[in-house]
C-alpha cells in the first residue's frame, strides 16, 4: 500500500476532500471495525478517551453501529484512522490488529513540555497508536507483531514523533528525533480537555532506534521501553 495521504491536519474540510479521493482508488472501508468509537475522546459527546460512545449500539446492523450516524459530530464523521487511508496490510485494521493509529501535522514540542531539549522537529507528521488489545499487537521489540510493523511502516514514511498509548493504562512510551523514552499520561486540568493528550517523559531514554533512509526499515528498537 502507499504512504498515509494525510498532508495536513486531520478533521478538516479540505483533508477529507483528499481523503474522499484517496478512498475511492482503494476501496477501503471501516466495515465492523469500530474501534475509533471507543478509543477516542470526542469533546462534543464529552467522550473521554477509552470510554464507549453511548450511541455506540448497533441498532444499524454490524458496519453502522452507530445510532447517530447520519448526524453524528464532525470530528466523528471527518474522522479517517491511518489504515483507512493507506497504513499497511488489510490485516492491521484497527479492529484486526488491537491498535488504532492517528496522524496529526508535526508537533513542535518544547523545553518546558517534555522535561529535555527535544531538539529541531524533523519528521512529516506525528502520530499516535492507541493499543486497545495488546495480546493483537504483541510486543515492542518483536519484530513480527503489529505494532512493530505499523512503527516500521511510519518511519520508513519519515515519521519521527510516535506516541504510544495503551487503552485503561497512564503510561506511554514516546519514539521522538531517533530516543525511545517511558512516560506517564496527566490528566489535563480542563474540564472539556476530552480530545487531550497530556504527557511528561522521563529521561534518560531507555533506547535507540534507527531509520537509515526513508526506504529501509527501523533497524532497532530497544526492548527495554517494554520494562
Amino acid at each position: 500500500m502507499p504512504a498515509p495521504v494525510y498532508e495536513i491536519g486531520p478533521n478538516t474540510d479540505e483533508n477529507v476532500r483528499i481523503v474522499k479521493q484517496y478512498l475511492e482508488k482503494t476501496g477501503r472501508s471501516c466495515g465492523e471495525c469500530y474501534t475509533c468509537c471507543v478509543a477516542l475522546g470526542i469533546e462534543e459527546l464529552k467522550k473521554w478517551p477509552g470510554q464507549s460512545c453511548k450511541h455506540l449500539d448497533g441498532s444499524k446492523g454490524a458496519c453502522t453501529r452507530c445510532s447517530i450516524y447520519h448526524h453524528r459530530p464532525k470530528a466523528c464523521s471527518n474522522y479517517y484512522c491511518a489504515w483507512l487511508v493507506g497504513l499497511g496490510s488489510d490485516e492491521l485494521r484497527p479492529d484486526r490488529a488491537g491498535l488504532l493509529v492517528t496522524l496529526y501535522p508535526p508537533f513542535n514540542y518544547n523545553l518546558a513540555q517534555l522535561g529535555y531539549d527535544p531538539g529541531p522537529m524533523n519528521s512529516r507528521y506525528s502520530a499516535t497508536i492507541h493499543v486497545t488489545d495488546p495480546a493483537k499487537a504483541g510486543e515492542l521489540g518483536d519484530e513480527n507483531s503489529k505494532i512493530r510493523q505499523v512503527i516500521n511502516f511510519l518511519t520508513q514514511d519519515e515519521c519521527n514523533d510516535i506516541r504510544i498509548v495503551t487503552m485503561g493504562s497512564d503510561k506511554i512510551i514516546h519514539l521522538h528525533n531517533g530516543f525511545v523514552r517511558q512516560g506517564r499520561i496527566v490528566k489535563s486540568d480542563r474540564k472539556d480537555g476530552y480530545e487531550e493528550l497530556n504527557f511528561v517523559t522521563i529521561n534518560p531514554p531507555v533506547g535507540q532506534y534507527l531509520v537509515i533512509d526513508a526506504t529501509q526499515s527501523v533497524q532497532s528498537v530497544q526492548s527495554e521501553a517494554q520494562s
